[in-house]
């Protein structure tokens, strides 16, 4: 309510909603309600409960890929269903993904572990050399996705409002972001461009705007001629098959242009309800997965993912040897490569050479006997260690 609002009407909204009056901020329904800019303390109380939860399972023993497990299933979707609501801070979102990095690299004697790859490579899927944890930050961006596409396609109540409040009559594809618009709205606007590049209209009846809805599907007629004012009245694609596209703001260049894609797609008026579909999707139907997987930075594929995650090896050994194919099992030679001088002899064989992760599990003499006990259960051929010693160092090349 505004500030100068009476108390009298205040108490007669009181009692015939049954709300009680509160100043923001508030929580209603497990999600702060704020007037402007989303401030740190607001977000406070869901970093709260993620530490708890971290604190509770450290005193446990835990192997990292139980750490891992928990990261994926529990840490990671405590903020999912504030993030589908709002817009967090950008500070908020480092704050809880430092929370999960430091939980899985563990600590030791109350200090922190070196953390050897970055977050965002490991938020990534395990066929791109990452764990399959997802990132904060491209979770909440598709859900903004989401938002955007109900505005696009929605008749819900959420969406007439926004429309009424920001859109008015203006096509979508034009909306500008204006002062004193909702933090929320701002970050919806961004995303726009998102919903322009994956999505297309299939035509029905043709009542889609000529000009500005992506009905040809390879972009809007105003992105590949940019009309140099904007037009006096809109023209549907119905009005523009009708007239042979002789309307106003068409040129014959524009014309020949259409003519040809049409005679390529084969578009045809239909007596149906034109169609507004989501192309990363094979159904045409949108999903918040399909909007998370445009949203995030791909990676090149890694033919080795298969060789360590599969069901039937426990996780901490898959995450044993994810760290060994990256190079990052803490052996004195890796650890003298972070610029930490000490002396190097390995334990395990009888002339104490450097203790390197290529001597511990290929050339080693205890390696090597290693090798030769299993080599008739999976049909290695080790009596050859340089085709073994190939395959690794090409493998840890390609991670």
């Amino acid at each position: 309510m505004a500030k100068d609002t009476p108390m009298a009407r205040i108490n007669i909204i009181a009692r015939s909603c049954g709300f009680q009056h509160k100043k923001l901020p508030i929580t209603y329904l497990g999600a702060p309600l704020f007037s402007g800019c989303p401030s740190l303390l607001i977000f406070e109380n869901l970093l709260v409960k993620i530490r708890q939860k971290v604190v509770g399972w450290r005193s446990k023993l835990l192997s990292q890929g139980g750490r891992l497990v928990l990261i994926r299933h529990v840490l990671s979707s405590m903020p999912i269903y504030l993030l589908s609501a709002m817009h967090f801070p950008t500070s908020i979102i480092k704050d809880s993904e430092r929370i999960f990095s430091d939980f899985f690299w563990g600590d030791s004697n109350g200090k922190k572990r070196r953390k050897w790859i970055a977050w965002e490579s490991i938020c990534c899927p395990c066929s791109e050399g990452g764990l399959n944890i997802r990132s904060v930050t491209n979770v909440m961006k598709s859900f903004r996705i989401k938002q955007a596409w109900a505005i696009f396609t929605s008749d819900s109540l959420w969406a007439r409002f926004m429309i009424l409040k920001y859109v008015k009559s203006t096509h979508l594809s034009q909306v500008q972001f204006h002062t004193g618009c909702s933090n929320l709205w701002w970050h919806i606007l961004k995303v726009f461009p998102f919903i322009f590049d994956n999505s297309c209209w299939v035509i029905g009846r043709g009542e889609v705007d000529l000009l500005f809805d992506n009905w040809l599907g390879s972009g809007t007629l105003c992105s590949v001629f940019p009309p140099s004012q904007p037009p006096v009245r809109t023209v549907s694609v119905q009005e523009g098959f009708d007239s042979d596209f002789q309307v106003d703001g068409i040129s014959s260049t524009m014309r020949d242009f259409i003519c040809r894609n049409i005679a390529v797609s084969s578009i045809r008026l239909r007596d149906d309800p034109d169609n507004f579909i989501w192309k990363p999707a094979t159904d045409g139907k949108f999903s918040v997965k399909s909007a998370y997987n445009i949203c995030r930075l791909r990676r090149p594929y890694q033919s080795w993912w298969k060789l360590i995650w599969f069901k039937r090896v426990p996780i901490k050994i898959s995450v044993f040897s994810w760290k060994l194919v990256h190079s990052v099992v803490s052996v004195d030679s890796v650890i003298q490569a972070c610029d930490v001088h000490l002396a190097s002899w390995c334990h395990c064989c009888e002339h104490h050479q450097v203790e390197s992760l290529h001597h511990l599990f290929i050339s080693g003499n205890f390696a090597r006997l290693v090798w030769r006990h299993f080599e008739d259960v999976f049909c290695i051929p080790t009596r050859n260690f340089n085709t073994v010693s190939q395959g690794w160092e090409s493998t840890v090349a390609v991670a």
